[in-house]
């Protein structure tokens, strides 16, 4: 590892709402700023402390609907007025990106106590129209809705020599079928429900408010009544061989945050004996297997940090769709000598994004804060989180008990 040591002091999340749910009319820049003062509070973090932070947002039309700084914005909300910070966005990776960041700001020197930040509110998005209306365009005016469909062409190059990046592209090219999706979907939720009832959902929220009356508590798209037969009955939906409302994440909103510091600040703070956070990577392959990132990254990890897959303890794999962790697992069986078995044994023990939700931006460090508990809670000594990223960016990361 270079630079210094970065400490995970911890994190928090708040329940994600399902799209047209109890938080529609919350805005990525009020998720956020509910979150960041409660969960410091939480963690017992002076705001003082804090010299830095990073915001991950990837759903433009709703950024474009409040205000582009996002993160300027949840700063001065928060009171964290004198913070410097900056809003970045690389679709579903950008909220273990925004860990990255953190992480190099904190290893470098440049920061003592960085806060990185996912926020997103996929209710709030703004419909689009053509920008030819600003020049007196005639004919038709179309509204666009920007999150529909989810994903698109990876690339202009991708529309005119291949595939164009859709699960239904990749999945084929690693033998993945509708009924070993419908099982992971399946077994992420039997994981979430005995999480759950063990209360280790709820230590990771912070529940939201307004006015003094409870406005959400639980990830509202959790599927209890799920079982094998329900899954594989359901139909697919958008043109899709493989996708069903049982086996892929809906369009929810939440935000979810991690603190990262400098050995000397955890000291002074008294989160010296958390999780090292050892290294982080970005990374980027061909855009028609963007599902196969996740493993990319978590593959370029683990020859940085000279560290066997068959030592790591705790794997947390974003599941932008139950196919996910399969392919990253497939991958990662055949470039490590691993049973797959095996990794998706060690991945995503408390369920997934399939169960819980997946806000584009806030995905990574929910998975960040949800690895860096459970690690503390079983005392693993090795935890690795990955996310593949739209067009094929990914972003992983290490995390390390103290030796």
């Amino acid at each position: 590892m270079s630079g210094r040591e970065v400490i995970l002091a911890g994190g928090y999340r708040t329940p994600f709402g399902k799209y047209g749910g109890a938080i529609k009319t919350w805005s990525a820049i009020e998720l956020g700023s509910y979150l960041v003062p409660r969960a410091l509070e939480r963690l017992h973090i002076d705001p003082a402390m804090v010299d830095h932070m990073v915001c991950a947002t990837a759903v433009a039309a709703e950024v474009a609907n409040n205000f582009s700084g996002v993160a300027r914005r949840v700063a001065i909300d928060s009171g964290l007025v004198s913070v410097p910070s900056y809003t970045m966005d690389c679709a579903s990776a950008s909220g273990l990106a925004a860990v990255k960041l953190a992480h190099m700001a904190v290893s470098s020197g440049e920061s003592e106590v960085a806060i990185a930040l996912g926020t997103e509110a996929m209710s709030n998005a703004a419909f689009v129209v053509s920008p030819k209306i600003r020049w007196g365009n005639r004919g038709d005016l179309t509204l666009v809705d920007p999150i529909f469909p989810i994903g698109g062409p990876a690339s202009r190059a991708a529309r005119t020599s291949g595939p164009s990046g859709r699960l239904d592209d990749e999945a084929p090219l690693f033998n993945v079928t509708r009924a070993e999706m419908d099982q992971w979907a399946y077994t992420s939720q039997m994981r979430y429900e005995k999480a759950r009832a063990a209360g280790l959902i709820d230590e990771e929220m912070i529940s939201i408010e307004a006015d003094g009356q409870l406005v959400l508590a639980v990830d509202e798209a959790a599927k209890p009544w799920a079982t094998l037969e329900k899954m594989a009955a359901l139909p697919t939906v958008r043109g899709s061989q493989y996708v069903t409302a049982g086996n892929s994440p809906g369009l929810e909103s939440g935000a979810a945050m991690v603190v990262l510091m400098s050995r000397a600040a955890a000291e002074r703070s008294g989160h010296a004996g958390e999780l090292r956070l050892d290294q982080a990577v970005f990374t980027a392959s061909e855009p028609t297997a963007p599902l196969k990132a996740a493993g990319v990254a978590a593959r370029k990890l683990l020859a940085m940090s000279e560290v066997r897959l068959g030592d790591v303890d705790l794997i947390e794999i974003e599941e932008d769709y139950a196919a996910a962790p399969v392919i990253a697992a497939r991958y990662l069986a055949a470039e490590c000598g691993v049973p797959e078995a095996e990794i998706l044994e060690r991945t995503n023990v408390n369920g997934g994004a399939v169960v819980m939700g997946h806000p584009i931006a806030t995905g990574g460090t929910r998975i960040a804060l949800t690895l860096a508990r459970e690690m503390k809670r079983r005392n693993s000594r090795l935890g690795i989180a990955a996310v593949a990223g739209a067009m094929a960016q990914g972003t992983a990361i290490l995390l390390r008990r103290g030796e």
